[in-house]
């Protein structure tokens, strides 16, 4: 937990060092400038390391990441980055909530942000820089994962778009002020 203007957030690094443990200075930094309620990695606007991202798995994260920015009617850049940060007071919520819309989740970060959507959180990206793994190995397996994140994603655009999940629908985060952070 880091604590931003006495709020205490739940910061989620990469424990594989793909996204450098430095980078959750910007998340504290967004925080603390109230950018948003649920700050989430993205590793899909910055230029990342030669080699960091097979082409396969930059467009299957493209299509989940626009795929669930449909559904959640908020703007998602990538789904699929496991650096993330959101204040500690709503881990309770989130976790009630991610067995009810995200059951199955290989990764954790639909479990994440499908809940921090449906309660009404400020998604915010967080761009981040991706590099070459520099620990372990990938313990993803592109087919079987593939089509298991593809079957939440349908899940979640039947639920969330027929409202069958609880999800509250507003406009784009603005940072809780007029003329706001935005995206």
């Amino acid at each position: 937990y880091i604590s931003v203007n006495g709020v205490q957030t739940c910061a989620l690094p990469i424990s594989d060092l793909t996204v450098p443990p430095e980078a959750l200075g910007g998340f504290v930094t967004a925080f603390a400038a109230g950018s948003g309620d649920f700050l989430n990695g993205t590793r899909l606007e910055l230029p990342r390391e030669r080699g960091a991202m097979p082409l396969l798995n930059a467009i299957a994260n493209t299509f989940f990441a626009r795929a669930l920015s449909f559904a959640l009617g908020t703007p998602l850049s990538d789904t699929l980055c496991g650096t993330k940060s959101f204040p500690r007071a709503e881990l309770a919520r989130i976790q009630r909530l991610s067995s009810t819309i995200s059951r199955s989740d290989p990764f954790g970060d639909f479990e994440l942000l499908l809940p921090a959507a449906a309660l009404g959180l400020g998604i915010v990206n967080i761009p981040v820089q991706y590099r070459k793994r520099r620990y372990g190995s990938t313990k993803i397996s592109r087919v079987r994962h593939g089509l298991l994140l593809l079957r939440l994603t349908a899940r979640a655009l039947v639920a969330l778009t027929l409202g069958a999940a609880p999800i509250r629908r507003k406009p784009p985060y603005d940072g809780g002020r007029p003329g706001g952070a935005g995206h």
